[in-house]
């Protein structure tokens, strides 16, 4: 069966937009939740969030950059936040200048719950000023499938184009479908990853009235404690992160003609190829990359595994218990 690389990498998140200013103010211990002041919380029993940093600095979040502004009203901004991560990703693995066969290069892409604040806005209009005050933009703004499809056309990219939608687990899954579109040979390279633009008052009037985000308001920077005895839920983010995936030899083929540019230096792309082939679908105990692979199996099954034992608000002797009940299980 055929391997698999990562050959490209694009983020947008609330610790910064792409993937250098992310990582170092991750190392540098930089929290990205605030207080919203974006739009009323005052009635909302949780008032933090992860909200991306708009600007045009470095490491801000700007959608103009790869987006035209009259295009952007067609868009949700779990759309945009996709596009510019992924124009991020496209771009670290030298494919804007792509020569070869585009039909070969297929998107998957998904969310978890896609527009909802565009679903949101339009009800609101529908209720107060009826049918004619609903956008014509509101479907096309407001269904999951739209990043994959935008991004498709901006790059011309004809292969398969999916968009998966499982919650919080949609962008592993993503990258998952995208991984055995590669192994089976329906695509040489695929752009995939997820996107969430969810952080509103619906959003969070929904997720309050579960009881399951966090209510520190005035200490948003510590709010976030998953691990915690005094945890108290956890906080709404939004952003995107989007990989590039490709065939190990289609990649290494390519090396010789395609370059890329990375933090302003050219270097060759198979010195960008990250070896995803020993972290998916390996068992643990025939692993050759024994971290790699523990870290996708739990992320792509032990996290939704405690999730549906032990709720939201996991005790830490549940999640010891259900750890070493999940790896007896399959071992």
């Amino acid at each position: 069966m055929k391997r698999v690389v990562i050959t490209g990498m694009g983020i947008v998140s609330p610790v910064g937009t792409g993937i250098e200013y992310a990582w170092q103010n991750i190392l540098a211990g930089k929290s990205g939740i605030r207080k919203i002041d974006s739009f009323e919380v005052s009635d909302i029993a949780s008032q933090i969030a992860g909200i991306p940093t708009h600007g045009t600095g470095a490491g801000e979040y700007n959608p103009d950059s790869v987006i035209e502004p009259r295009e952007q009203r067609k868009m949700d901004k779990s759309i945009m936040y996709g596009m510019v991560a992924a124009d991020e990703a496209i771009r670290d693995a030298g494919l804007i200048d792509y020569t070869g066969d585009k039909n070969r290069i297929g998107v998957s892409i998904g969310s978890g719950i896609g527009g909802l604040n565009t679903i949101y806005e339009n009800c609101i209009e529908l209720h107060d000023g009826g049918p004619r005050r609903v956008s014509p933009f509101f479907i096309p703004k407001g269904i999951i499938n739209m990043t994959a499809g935008h991004v498709s056309i901006k790059y011309g990219f004809g292969g398969p184009n999916i968009s998966t939608v499982t919650a919080c687990a949609t962008g592993a899954h993503s990258i998952g479908e995208a991984t055995r579109l590669i192994k089976y040979g329906d695509a040489d390279i695929m752009i995939c990853g997820g996107t969430e633009g969810a952080v509103g008052r619906i959003g969070l009037a929904g997720f309050s009235a579960m009881k399951a985000l966090s209510t520190r308001n005035d200490e948003p920077e510590r709010a976030s404690r998953p691990w915690d005895k005094n945890r108290d839920g956890f906080i709404m983010a939004e952003g995107a992160g989007i990989l590039v995936l490709e065939e190990y030899e289609h990649a290494i083929a390519s090396s010789i003609s395609r370059k890329h540019t990375a933090n302003s230096s050219s270097v060759s792309r198979s010195d960008n190829i990250s070896d995803l082939s020993s972290s998916v679908r390996c068992p643990v105990k025939y692993a050759t990359n024994r971290f790699s692979c523990l870290s996708v199996m739990v992320k792509m099954h032990f996290y939704p595994y405690i999730h549906e034992k032990s709720g939201l608000r996991l005790k830490p002797d549940l999640i010891f218990s259900n750890f070493l009940e999940f790896y007896q299980e399959r071992s």
